[in-house]
């Protein structure tokens, strides 16, 4: 999972998925550093950023 700075298109960070198949869906949260994504194996993975 790669995360891209939309102004720059510069890579802001980069995650090993932990899907066994690909992702296919990403969600962001408004209110925090946190994503979640879903892939094609059926699992969820909750992403957040620890400061």
């Amino acid at each position: 999972i790669v995360i891209w700075d939309a102004l720059t298109s510069e890579k802001v960070a980069r995650w090993p998925s932990n899907h066994i198949g690909a992702p296919r869906w990403l969600e962001h949260s408004p209110a925090e550093a946190a994503f979640v994504s879903c892939g094609t194996d059926r699992s969820v993975r909750f992403w957040k950023e620890i400061l």
